[in-house]
């Protein structure tokens, strides 16, 4: 089964990796994270409860989505499939913020840029990239 690799911009104290199927991109995402608290250390292992929300703007802006998720954390990271439990209903066809709220906490402060033109000019250029190690070896 084919995937495409989505790399998320990363801000302080957050590594994001965001995925998909091609066959249903715009429906689900797979996203890895790794999670700190205030100090950046990993947070301890165990199940949390996560509040997942897209936004029209880095700051403040319009709720778009919502999903709730328990999610169970490993060394600090995690991943979950967006998307999985509420669809997402959205074209894609412009930038979007992914936020995280950890159970009871404020939401962090840390939105995670998502757009697909930018998804998929990266993905060209890393395909590029490993087509070209790999006709190397």
């Amino acid at each position: 089964m084919a995937h495409t690799r989505i790399y998320v911009n990363p801000t302080v104290h957050v590594t994001g990796i965001l995925s998909s199927n091609p066959i249903d991109s715009l429906n689900h995402k797979t996203y890895l994270r790794l999670l700190t608290d205030r100090r950046g250390d990993p947070r301890p292992d165990r199940m949390y409860r996560l509040t997942f929300r897209l936004y029209d703007n880095e700051e403040n802006g319009i709720t778009f989505w919502s999903e709730i998720q328990p999610v169970e954390l490993r060394l600090g990271m995690f991943s979950v499939v967006l998307g999985l439990l509420v669809p997402f209903e959205l074209p894609f066809d412009k930038e979007y913020w992914l936020s995280i709220q950890v159970e009871g906490e404020p939401e962090l402060t840390d939105r995670i840029s998502l757009s697909l033109a930018g998804f998929e000019k990266k993905e060209r250029r890393l395909s590029r990239e490993m087509t070209a190690a790999l006709d190397y070896q």
